[in-house]
């Protein structure tokens, strides 16, 4: 399933991403490549040993319109089967 995804880079920083849908979820990477690939990961620690369903994705129109200034969205496909 696809969700959402704002990423940060501050100059001699590393790339940050948060993920909307699941607060408290972030992960980063030296490289956009790599930070959004770590985005499989840190969602299946945030949910390790939750039992409850992984929400819906949020509309992205509404994150966008709520956005702080800073950071670009993607999309990044979560795979919820190991789960």
């Amino acid at each position: 399933m696809k969700y959402p995804a704002l990423v940060h880079k501050d100059e001699k920083s590393a790339f940050g991403v948060t993920i909307p849908d699941f607060p408290g979820c972030f992960t980063a990477g030296d490289t956009l490549d790599q930070a959004l690939a770590n985005v499989q990961e840190a969602v299946n620690l945030y949910l390790e040993g939750e039992t409850f369903k992984p929400p819906e994705p949020s509309n992205i129109q509404d994150l966008i319109r709520d956005q702080e200034p800073g950071g670009s969205w993607f999309f990044v496909d979560i795979n919820f089967g190991d789960l």
